[in-house]
């Protein structure tokens, strides 16, 4: 009798347990959905604590209220559409939404974004650094005699 009741109580504790985590994914899913996210193919979604959203493609903006409607369901209602998802934040920290026909959109958040912004214009700036001294360095290799011809300095 000791015996199953230990065992009793140990699948209630686990039970507990499984419950007390569960709500804290949740929670921690709720909260961690609030600012400013860019989808990977284009747009961007802002969630407010209030519950507003506000979904902006190009130069338009749409708002809206969102809230979840269990555990891992958001609802997205617009004045002419109300759209649900699967939601999910993953180790990478975008958000998936994942609407019932399985298409998945991924999002960063805006500040990840910007920081991948800058780092490509950098890249970009290397690249055009790096062109403009291997076209300048041609050009003191290679001089214009002034009567049609070039010479290379390196061959003479």
């Amino acid at each position: 009798m000791k015996r199953h009741l230990t065992f009793l109580t140990s699948v209630l504790l686990l039970f507990v347990l499984f419950v007390i985590v569960s709500c804290s994914e949740v929670e921690n899913l709720k909260k961690g959905i609030i600012g400013k996210w860019v989808a990977i193919d284009g747009g961007q979604l802002e969630f407010l604590k209030d519950g507003t959203v506000i979904l902006m493609l190009g130069n338009e903006s749409v708002a809206g209220n969102y809230k979840f409607i269990g555990d891992k369901r958001l609802r997205l209602d617009f004045k002419t559409d109300v759209k649900v998802f699967e939601v999910s934040i993953d180790k990478q920290r975008q958000l998936i939404l994942t609407d019932p026909t399985g298409k998945v959109i991924k999002h960063i958040t805006k500040a990840e974004w910007e920081k991948k912004v800058a780092a490509a214009k950098v890249e970009q700036a290397k690249k055009e650094a790096a062109e403009r001294a291997e076209l300048e360095s041609i050009k003191l290799r290679f001089k214009d005699n002034g009567n049609g011809t070039i010479t290379d300095s390196q061959t003479g």
